[in-house]
């Protein structure tokens, strides 16, 4: 226990700084103020009242006013009077009183709350206030103001203005814009959006809709297309005139494709004026459908006529009358038809007679007979080609062949029959006497150059060299063309061409078949071959002999397994066993003379 201190200050009294020294030590040594030892704290009995302290005071520990429930009014004084912070402990406030600031950051900046009046409380910022919770309510009985150069209202969500009535005023131009989705305002009851000077303007830049009940009325597309839907009906009057014009594109009334009646001037005496014709300006009337006239049509006056055009069902088809030519046109595939089955015996009769001649640009067909008479000429192309008629003969002219030619997949046939018992059926190919040229029959696949899928064979007769001849346009698989047969003039003698690389037999590719009297190389083994052996067993029909000469091109063994012999190299190939047989016998005859010595 220590002994009583001198820092016991009286109720009223003024304490001076040695008391206030006093009880400091007091503190710090963990006495209480009636000099017994404590816990380090100043007894709530230090001051028993009210005291004034008039020297400074550094609390370097905890300052607790009362206790739970039961406080201590603080009272801090400013500079100047009236102006004092209290901490009423009775109402649980805090005051400042009077316009006694709450500064923040520094005293006397420009950041603090502030009472500047009786019912005015200020919130000043030297530059930016920030008010961040999740909910943040600001509620006035009577008004709300903004007063600011620019307001920016930011949210991530919806913005609710809710109030009995909703002002925004400005003195110059204003928006109200969204940076994402849709700005939407809705009235509860009738609304008028006007102006007191200037036009209004709606401006939409994907469209405009105009809606009643939430249903579009007028739609305005991106486009720049004014719809009208939903709509029970539309009047339109006016004690003026009522223009409908369109710089770009058509006027359309009735095209939605409803089947419905478009009625114009049905009632009253009306005078209908359809179109212009002054010279500069005209009008083309196009009807589409039935159209029916209960009155005469006339078109133009007599001596001043106009065109009339009527269209068919097929592009480019239509009947004209063109007045300037005074003609009646059918063009296209615009066909005239007659039902009328008046038939013709003369050029004056029929469903169809002119008693001048007939011009036909396109195609003509004739359903039955056509009758010419004699001397009758059908010409093609100012006289290219023409077939004349004359007593039981019809002639072909022209300095061009006739040829019969068609790409569908039915066969092609030249027939000439006769059908009698005494006369002959012969189809001529003819030249003139001394004629130096050609007479015969050709015969194309493809191109016919003698390529791969484009052979030609020609039966013909060469009056130049004086031959008949059977041609091919290849004879060696590489497209080289050559006479195969021959027939010269006066001779009964039928040549076949012989002009091969070799024609003896004695040594033969057994892959390719090439034969040569020496040895050689090739794509398969060559071997010397007994022709005389081999023709032994190919006249009795051997397989493999057969097959041997098919590959040395003496015979052909077909596709469809009938075997041909070749004309032309089958004398060869026996003049060369002949050959073969010779030296046998000759060499027989060698030895038997070597023996006989």
């Amino acid at each position: 226990m220590g002994s009583t201190s001198s820092s016991a200050v009286s109720a009223g009294q003024t304490a001076t700084a040695a008391q206030l020294n006093n009880l400091r030590t007091d503190v710090l040594s963990g006495h209480d103020h009636d000099g017994t030892h404590g816990d380090g704290t100043v007894s709530a009995t230090a001051f028993d009242g009210a005291a004034t302290v008039s020297a400074n005071w550094a609390f370097t520990g905890t300052v607790t006013v009362g206790v739970d429930d039961t406080g201590k009014d603080v009272k801090f004084f400013g500079a100047t009077s009236g102006q004092y912070v209290l901490w009423d402990e009775s109402a649980d406030e805090l005051v400042l009183a009077g316009d006694t600031k709450l500064s923040f950051h520094d005293a006397a900046g420009d950041e603090n709350i502030i009472a500047s009046a009786n019912g005015h409380l200020e919130i000043n910022s030297g530059t930016t206030l920030d008010i961040t919770a999740p909910t943040v309510d600001l509620n006035s009985s009577t008004e709300f103001n903004i007063d600011t150069a620019a307001y920016d209202l930011n949210a991530s969500g919806a913005v609710t203005v809710d109030a009995a009535g909703v002002s925004i005023d400005s003195s110059s131009a204003s928006n109200l814009t969204t940076s994402g989705g849709a700005l939407t305002i809705t009235s509860a009851a009738a609304a008028t959006w006007s102006t007191a000077a200037g036009a209004l303007t709606v401006n939409g830049t994907g469209g405009v809709n105009l809606q009643e009940g939430g249903a579009t009325i007028i739609g305005i597309s991106d486009s720049r297309v004014l719809a009208t839907t939903n709509t029970a009906s539309i009047d339109m009057d006016a004690t003026g005139a009522i223009q409908v014009n369109s710089s770009g594109g058509a006027l359309s009334v009735g095209n939605d494709n409803i089947d419905q009646t478009v009625n114009i001037a049905t009632a009253g005496t009306r005078t209908l004026n359809l179109g212009i014709n002054d010279g500069t300006d005209a009008t083309t009337l196009a009807i589409k459908g039935n159209s029916t006239n209960t009155g005469t049509i006339t078109v133009g006056t007599d001596g001043t006529g106009y065109d009339v055009k009527l269209f068919g069902d097929t592009s480019g088809a239509y009947m004209l009358w063109d007045e300037s030519a005074d003609d009646l046109i059918l063009a296209g595939a615009a066909n005239l038809s007659v039902t009328n089955t008046t038939n013709s015996t003369s050029t004056g009769t029929g469903s169809i007679h002119t008693q001048g001649g007939l011009g036909v640009t396109l195609d003509c067909y004739f359903g039955d007979d056509i009758f010419l008479s004699s001397g009758a000429v059908f010409n093609w192309n100012s006289g290219d080609v023409t077939l004349t008629h004359s007593s039981n003969k019809l002639t072909l002219g022209g300095s061009n062949s006739l040829e019969l030619s068609d790409d569908d997949s039915a066969d092609k046939s030249i027939v000439v029959e006769q059908q009698g018992t005494g006369q002959a059926a012969i189809f001529l190919a003819k030249i003139g006497a001394s004629n130096s040229n050609n007479a015969g029959l050709q015969m194309y696949q493809g191109s016919g150059n003698g390529s791969a899928n484009n052979h030609r064979y020609d039966v013909t007769y060469d009056g130049g060299n004086a031959h008949f001849n059977i041609y091919s346009s290849d004879t060696d698989g590489s497209a080289t063309g050559a006479d195969v047969l021959r027939i010269p003039d006066g001779n009964l003698t039928v040549d076949g061409n012989s002009t091969f690389d070799d024609n003896a037999f004695d040594y033969v590719c057994q892959s390719c078949g090439k034969n040569s009297a020496d040895k050689f190389e090739c794509c398969g083994p060559v071997e010397w071959q007994d022709d005389v052996q081999l023709m032994a067993q190919a006249v009795r029909k051997d397989p493999d002999a057969l097959e041997a000469l098919h590959r040395q091109g003496v015979v052909r063994i077909y596709d469809d397994g009938q075997l041909f012999i070749s004309m032309n190299r089958s004398p060869w190939y026996i003049m060369s066993g002949m050959v073969q047989l010779l030296n046998r016998i000759k060499e027989l005859e060698r030895k038997v003379a070597l023996n006989g010595a």
